[in-house]
This record gives structure tokens, C-alpha cells and sequence, in this order.
């Protein structure tokens, strides 16, 4: 842990030493040099990471506004930042979320996980949702309630078929 916490500080100051050239180079059209592109992306990957660590899965999408902003640099300077643990974070909050819909499928549990996959695109993931899938066809299949306007608005966030929402699985 302690040599990649060191990577993490030198690629860190490497890419804020050179914030300023990285933003005139692409001012001017030229190419980023692949060094500082690799530091920039280590250095906003690592604080991403750390960021959505620190929210210790938090439900509230508000608490993620750091993160936000750590995507939208990158994003704004065409650095690739996407971290596999991340999208893993995610992947199983949203399950967790799906879960909690299967268990009680109302406005709430529903609108909690529809916000979950509002905010992984915020941070322009592309997490994994064939689990989460596979959890709520059964509750779309026998979904006879009040809840089926939040539940097909969640399983249109989840790719399914727009067929299949329309007959109600």
C-alpha cells in the first residue's frame, strides 16, 4: 500500500506541476506527451477512487459531488480514469439496491436504486447489470401493483428490452 501511495503522490504533483502546460498543449491542439496523459490519468483515477471509497457506499448521490467533478475533469480532458474497483463498487450497490426492490418493490426502494444507476452514469460508468437484471425480471413478471410505473422506470435504467417493459416482463 505504501508504494502505491507514493506513485500516487509523485504522479499527483507530476500532473498538477503541469496542469497549466497540459491545458496550453491542448488549447493549441497539440498532443499530450503519453508521460504526462499516464500521470494525469494515474493521478485522477487514484483521487476517484479514493473519493468514492471515502463515501463508504452512501445511498445519497449528493455525497458524490467530488467524485463528480474528479469525472468531469477527466472527462473535460479526455483522460481515461475508469477504475475496475469502482465499477465493482457499484455494480454491488446496485445489486444490494435491486435486492432491496425484489424485497419490497414500492416508489422508494425503486427510486433508491433508480438513482443509483443515474448517478453511476454521472460518473460515466458502464457498470455490469446482468445481476441486478436477473433480480428484478421476476418482480417485473408478477408485478401487479401501484409500484410498476417506478419499477418500469427502473428497468428501462437497466437495458431491458423496451418490449419486454411494455408487456410487463
Amino acid at each position: 500500500a505504501d508504494l502505491i501511495v507514493r506513485f500516487d503522490e509523485q504522479y499527483s504533483r507530476l500532473y498538477e506541476d503541469n496542469r497549466g502546460i497540459i491545458e496550453q498543449l491542448r488549447d493549441a491542439g497539440f498532443e499530450m506527451p503519453p508521460e504526462l496523459t499516464a500521470a494525469a490519468e494515474f493521478a485522477l483515477g487514484w483521487r476517484l477512487e479514493q473519493e468514492v471509497r471515502n463515501q463508504r457506499r452512501s445511498l445519497d448521490p449528493e455525497t458524490y459531488r467530488k467524485a463528480r467533478n474528479i469525472v468531469e475533469e477527466a472527462h473535460g480532458r479526455e483522460f481515461n480514469i475508469q477504475r475496475p474497483s469502482v465499477r465493482r463498487t457499484f455494480e454491488e450497490m446496485l445489486l444490494e439496491a435491486v435486492r432491496r426492490v425484489a424485497q419490497q418493490p414500492d416508489q422508494d426502494t425503486a427510486g433508491a436504486a433508480l438513482a443509483l444507476v443515474q448517478l453511476s452514469r454521472d460518473l460515466r460508468m458502464t457498470p455490469n447489470l446482468e445481476d441486478a437484471q436477473e433480480v428484478l425480471y421476476p418482480i417485473l413478471v408478477s408485478s401487479h401493483q401501484a409500484a410498476a410505473e417506478s419499477l418500469t422506470a427502473l428497468a428501462v435504467a437497466l437495458e431491458f428490452s423496451p418490449n419486454l417493459v411494455k408487456r410487463g416482463g
